[in-house]
């Protein structure tokens, strides 16, 4: 709902991924590091 990433889900070796692609050009460590926050956030959330 935020649009701050895009994770696609998918089945990897019979197990449920998110992939997270990056395709910018510009894309620094601390974009990835943000996102990875939001996507442990987000998983937390979840699992209360």
């Amino acid at each position: 709902e935020s649009r701050e990433i895009h994770l696609v889900p998918c089945q990897l070796s019979g197990r449920f991924v998110l992939r997270f692609a990056i395709c910018a050009r510009s894309t620094e460590s601390r974009h990835i590091q943000q996102a990875w926050r939001h996507i442990t956030q987000l998983t937390f959330e979840l699992l209360q």
